[in-house]
């Protein structure tokens, strides 16, 4: 086993806590583990020298700090006794430490020049409370971020139960440790996670296989029932059991087949008529019609659209209609020149009145009429016919 170690790299079989973000729980759990077999290894070893167990070990160092054992040997004491005090000295160094020098060792220069003292002169519970709530944030935010982790993992594509319950168990005791530290209560009970994990499974495989007694509903039994009915099926295969969706044609476009539907295909399967809203024939196939417009019938020919329908009411309303036409003002009608004259040709035609009318008043008679027998006459101007005559008189 190596006792040095390279930056980044295995101290003393543990790897170097190099404060990235994300990393500190998982190398917290190596760090645990690692003791814990540290430990292990020291009972075996005592074990095999026929010594007995260890008064106190590595692990109870880091939520509190045992009392350093005194060693007082008068007359009266014996060897046997003298030497079990000297043991228990040494578990007791042992395990503080051996700690310290993990801490050491481990941890990032910037967080132990950090500390309030040495490492050599600090317990090593204060040391690992700093570490907790620099990087563990040991308080309530420490706690909403594993509550948070518990989502995604609840809301995550699990691969088997297993896998989903010890993830589960092992952030619920991670949240506990720290409630019990902060309120000195646990906050995420057995009924609480197995609930959580009923929640995601669909009831009608489960129902039957749950018992919800308080002898029975803990998290082994709910465990071991849910994987024998479950199996190693992952969620989403879960999901599937129940999820049974019928494909749903969008924009379905009639192929073309290259062949002449036959009539059967052309009027479909189902027919009504719109004439004696009758089943199984269409209006022009429907024989109340023909019935009725049948010229041999008593009274006539009847005419309609169908039998709910007044005879000749199409014909009548179409009369009215035209009726009311017929009854209009109408505009009266304004003869037109053959051609429309334009404002230009409007113009000039009202010169050539104009000067016409001008002409004609030059040779307009100013001279009166004489008398005739015995009779007045008014002066009145020569007409056409006068000035005709005039002409035919002079030589």
């Amino acid at each position: 086993m190596s006792t040095g170690h390279n930056r980044g790299g295995p101290t003393l079989g543990l790897e170097k806590f190099m404060a990235r973000d994300g990393e500190y729980p998982m190398w917290k759990d190596k760090f645990l583990t690692y003791i814990k077999e540290l430990d292990s290894a020291y009972e075996r070893g005592l074990l095999e020298k026929e010594q007995g167990p260890a008064t106190v070990r590595m692990v109870d160092f880091l939520d509190s700090h045992p009392e350093e054992p005194v060693i007082s040997i008068s007359k009266e004491t014996s060897k046997e006794e003298a030497k079990e005090m000297r043991w228990r000295l040494q578990h007791w160094n042992r395990a503080n430490g051996g700690l310290l020098n993990l801490f050491n060792q481990s941890l990032t220069n910037m967080f132990l020049t950090g500390l309030p003292d040495n490492v050599s002169n600090m317990r090593p519970c204060d040391i690992w409370k700093e570490l907790e709530i620099k990087y563990g944030a040991g308080d309530a935010g420490g706690v909403i971020e594993l509550r948070r982790q518990w989502d995604r993992i609840i809301a995550s594509n699990w691969s088997n139960l297993g896998a989903l319950f010890t993830q589960l168990k092992k952030v619920r005791n991670e949240i506990n440790r720290k409630m019990a530290g902060l309120v000195g209560k646990e906050m995420v009970s057995e009924h609480w996670l197995c609930m959580e994990v009923l929640a995601q499974l669909p009831s009608e495989f489960w129902g039957s296989s749950i018992s919800l007694t308080e002898e029975w509903f803990t998290v082994e039994n709910v465990e071991v029932s849910l994987r024998r009915v479950f199996a190693d099926r992952s969620k989403k295969e879960i999901n599937n059991l129940t999820n049974k969706r019928h494909p749903v044609a969008i924009n379905v476009a009639k192929k073309f087949t290259g062949k002449k539907r036959t009539q059967d295909q052309a009027e479909g399967g189902s027919s009504s008529c719109y004439y004696c809203f009758g089943m199984g024939h269409r209006k022009k196939d429907c024989p109340v019609m023909a019935k009725d417009r049948d010229p041999g019938r008593a009274g006539g020919q009847l005419f309609r659209s169908n039998i709910r329908t007044e005879p000749n009411a199409k014909k009548k309303r179409l009369m009215s209609v035209k009726k009311g036409a017929a009854t209009k003002p109408k505009k009266p009608k304004v003869e037109a020149t053959d051609e429309e004259m334009t404002t230009l040709e409007a113009h000039v035609y009202d010169e050539n009145l104009a000067k016409a009318i001008a002409d004609a008043d030059e040779f307009e008679f100013k001279e009166k009429v004489p008398v005739s027998d015995g009779e007045e006459q008014e002066d009145k101007p020569l007409t056409q016919m006068d000035m005709d005559t005039e002409e035919l008189d002079m030589p």
